[in-house]
Order: structure tokens, then C-alpha cells, then sequence
């Protein structure tokens, strides 16, 4: 249980015997069956978001995709400052989910997947672990937003 503004929760592990397109359409498909919502698909990797529940405002998970591996970020997304263990067991569900669809689905059915999502990955360089949520301060003040006066206010 991470206690913090924003508590994460980030692990690695390497590609086994993967290409980063390959490894890309696993995490989608992993993704999906853990029932997250994929936000932002890239050839290096993506973003999702879990479910909002009663422990939990949901989280954001960043997975990044490199030659070498993979490394999995949960972050809260609300305000809250603990997280109960929920990016961790995000994390590990994620990781779980990925290892047994590396294992279950052939060449032929992650060709034929890669083929069916290459329409909607998004070609940007963009470091996916950089996409950073917004910062405490900013969260803050759009939190009090609706106090400050704006024209028209009166």
C-alpha cells in the first residue's frame, strides 16, 4: 500500500523472445481482458484505465515497450492518498494476464490482431511513461476551480 499524493506503482520484466509490435498488440489484448479502457495506443507502448469502484477513483496504467522489456506504471488518478494496494495488484494482474497470453496465442492469431489494431496505434515517439497526469498543484486548483470568479460571474 502506497501512501502519497499520487501513489504508483511501477515494475519491469523483460521480452521473451518478442518483437515491440508483437508485445504491443499482447498488452492491448491483455488489456481488454483485464476489462480496462484503452486510452492512447503507440508502437511503444500504451495507456489505460481501470474501473472506478468503491475503493478506488480508478488508475491509470502506463505500460512502455522497449526492445528489451517492459515496464508497468498504476498511478491513482484522484486525489487520493493511499492506494490499498490497488496499483500493485494492478500491476500484477497486468503482468499475470501478459505471460499467459504470450503463452496461449500463436504467431498467426498476434499477426492477424496486429493487423486489426494497426489503424489506431498512434506512430509518435512519445516516451509513454512521460505522459504525466496532472500535478498536485494543478489538480488543486482545478478542484477550486469554481470559485474563482470568472466574467459574467455577477
Amino acid at each position: 500500500m502506497a501512501f502519497s499524493l499520487s501513489p504508483k506503482h511501477i515494475q519491469e520484466f523483460p521480452l521473451e523472445n518478442l518483437t515491440s509490435e508483437q508485445a504491443v498488440v499482447i498488452a492491448s489484448e491483455a488489456v481488454k481482458k483485464l476489462g480496462w479502457n484503452v486510452g492512447f495506443v503507440s508502437t511503444n507502448g500504451l495507456v489505460a484505465y481501470t474501473k472506478f469502484s468503491m475503493s478506488s477513483f480508478g488508475e491509470e496504467v502506463k505500460i512502455r515497450i522497449s526492445d528489451t522489456g517492459v515496464t508497468v506504471k498504476s498511478e491513482c488518478t484522484g486525489n487520493q492518498l493511499a492506494d490499498w494496494g490497488k496499483n500493485k495488484a494492478n500491476v500484477r494482474a497486468f503482468v499475470l494476464k501478459f505471460k499467459e497470453l504470450n503463452q496461449t496465442l500463436s504467431e498467426e492469431e498476434i499477426t492477424q490482431k496486429l493487423e486489426d489494431i494497426k489503424q489506431n496505434i498512434s506512430e509518435t515517439d512519445q516516451d509513454i511513461l512521460n505522459l504525466a497526469p496532472p500535478t498536485t498543484k494543478e489538480r488543486i486548483t482545478g478542484t477550486f476551480s469554481i470559485f474563482k470568479p470568472v466574467q459574467g460571474y455577477f
